[in-house]
């Protein structure tokens, strides 16, 4: 599982964040941001994600 205190401390663009968070997905990694707060194992959160990517 990885933490992460904020959205944009994954990634220098949304771009970048997308990829870092998908390729930690694809490893069966957990990521749970605190702020805002999202887990990314939550069918709601995928959702908003999803959304960012489109």
């Amino acid at each position: 599982m990885t933490y992460a205190t904020r959205l944009d401390r994954l990634g220098h663009t949304a771009l970048d964040t997308l990829k870092v968070i998908n390729e930690l997905v694809k490893r069966d990694v957990a990521v749970v941001l605190l702020h805002p707060e999202i887990d990314i194992l939550t069918k709601k959160s995928r959702l908003i994600l999803g959304h960012c990517r489109t």
